[in-house]
């Protein structure tokens, strides 16, 4: 008999759109490269030229402003290797600011410039995950090339006051980047409305594929290429285009564009529910803001217990969440994220995270309180 199972690691990675799932059925037989000139050619280009308007409708952007990537990682890396062409081809000194809770392609790569030569800052954030603007400001100099700043933290679901951090940005001459994945489809957010000069999204957090991404430069932005062979992608992602991924991505982020205020609306009911049933446990600190915070995510340590004996303890019973960060799982050291904000190792130790989907329902966060209590007893018991 199959266990049936609860999917709560949607900041992970996303099940596909059921409209989505029903078109790839059909976009799997189209073969044609964008590329080409002739009619199968033409129908893959004009796919990835919808997809392209599909997604900068949601973003706020114009259309011409989005270039495709491989993932969200990609375009991350894309933005800061462009930073050090720069740099090596100007010769002048050059800084870099990043957030201390940036995702680790934003972070390892402030590693790279690091060692290039380039001078890099990193900015506190509060207890509750929040960057800190005075701190941020303090770290700015004259040659301060670039800021990066993710949207909302995808730990702890910190949402940061990115319009506030762009108009610093413009009056100090700096270029501003922005990782928005865990931003589209879940809060507000327009590019059109506020001074960002690169944002990074992926597909599977807004229920597309693996293994395609975005990178938005806004026009007045330039960007060195990351790739070269071809004309792809205005000549700065050379490659063929990933034009199945592509044309899903699109199709998800119209349906986000319809849904996400009601996704939203019912998270902000189920992350209640499910807070005020954690605060009954013993020993629970819940992370984040009070309401700058992603409505999808709770954040919860429970002390005395280590969240990853608490995930495999979950999936025992079919229900899945994380102990931080999908892309360092396995890691010995406890997440640089709640070490930014809290300083305690032990207690980052014992953190799992819950993040909601469209799908999620009241039942199912009902039956994770039913069950997690006796399950955080006796992990307590056994230690």
């Amino acid at each position: 008999m199959k266990r049936p199972s609860i999917y709560l690691d949607h900041n992970a990675t996303t099940p596909l759109h059921p409209d989505v799932t029903k078109a790839l059925k059909k976009w799997t037989s189209e073969f044609g490269n964008p590329s080409s000139l002739y009619a199968t050619g033409r129908d893959a280009r004009e796919r990835v030229e919808t997809a392209r308007d599909q997604l900068a409708a949601l973003v706020g952007a114009l259309p011409s402003e989005i270039i495709f990537t491989g993932s969200a990682t990609e375009s991350n890396n894309h933005v800061f290797y462009s930073v050090l062409h720069e740099f090596w081809r100007s010769g002048h000194r050059a800084h870099v600011v990043i957030s201390s809770i940036e995702h680790s392609s934003v972070l390892e790569m402030g590693a790279v410039l690091q060692g290039f030569g380039v001078d890099v800052s990193y900015v506190r954030v509060d207890r509750n995950g929040r960057i800190d603007l005075g701190h941020l400001v303090s770290c700015l100099r004259p040659d301060t090339h670039l800021i990066s700043v993710m949207a909302v933290n995808n730990e702890v679901g910190a949402i940061q006051p990115i319009a506030e951090i762009g108009l610093i940005a413009r009056e100090n001459g700096s270029l501003f980047h922005v990782d928005a994945v865990q931003a589209i489809g879940k809060i507000h957010f327009d590019l059109s409305q506020i001074a960002v000069d690169y944002a990074s999204f992926s597909g599977h957090k807004l229920y597309a594929p693996k293994g395609v991404g975005a990178l938005y430069i806004r026009e007045s932005a330039d960007i060195s290429p990351l790739f070269f062979g071809g004309a792809q992608e205005r000549q700065i992602r050379a490659g063929t285009e990933n034009v199945l991924g592509i044309t899903a991505f699109g199709l998800a982020a119209e349906k986000l564009k319809d849904e996400w205020v009601g996704i939203a609306d019912r998270h902000r009911i189920f992350r209640r529910q499910l807070c005020e049933g954690l605060t009954a446990i013993p020993d629970c600190v819940i992370h984040g803001h009070a309401t700058e915070t992603v409505p999808g995510t709770v954040c919860v340590s429970f002390k005395g217990v280590s969240g990853d004996s608490l995930v495999m303890k979950s999936d025992m019973v079919g229900i899945y969440i994380s102990s931080g960060s999908a892309c360092s799982t396995g890691s010995t050291e406890p997440s640089h994220v709640l070490m930014a904000m809290t300083g305690d190792a032990e207690l980052a130790r014992s953190t799992v995270r819950f993040s909601f989907g469209r799908a999620t329902t009241h039942a199912e966060i009902q039956t994770v309180l039913d069950v997690l209590p006796s399950m955080i007893k006796t992990l307590r018991e056994s230690r």
